[in-house]
């Protein structure tokens, strides 16, 4: 029984990450744009040429701290959403006790 419930558990876990594998997140500030998947994996950064002086470093440090946590807040949007369609799928009636 215990094995039956580690296997269920270690399918779901396979199912969730693909399934976040497939949330494409992109976040833009400034001229800077960082593009992620569901995963937490940053897949992409795109820097304007603009910020590449020097005279815009702290600028350019600023908004990549801002953008950066944007997409992590994303992240974990999109990770919540996934996790609750699968316990819904999971549990059909569930959606009704949170009044959905």
């Amino acid at each position: 029984m215990i094995d039956d419930l580690l296997g269920n558990s270690e399918a779901m876990q396979k199912q969730m990450a693909e399934a976040l594998n497939k949330v494409q997140i992109k976040e833009e500030l400034d001229g800077i744009v960082v593009e992620a998947t569901g995963n937490r994996e940053i897949t992409n950064i795109s820097i304007s040429e603009s910020l590449l002086s020097p005279q815009e470093k702290e600028r350019l440090e600023d908004s990549l701290t801002v953008v950066l946590n944007r997409a992590l807040m994303a992240i974990a949007k999109a990770e919540q959403q996934v996790s609750t369609k699968m316990m819904e799928d999971l549990l059909p009636g569930l959606s009704n006790l949170f009044g959905k």
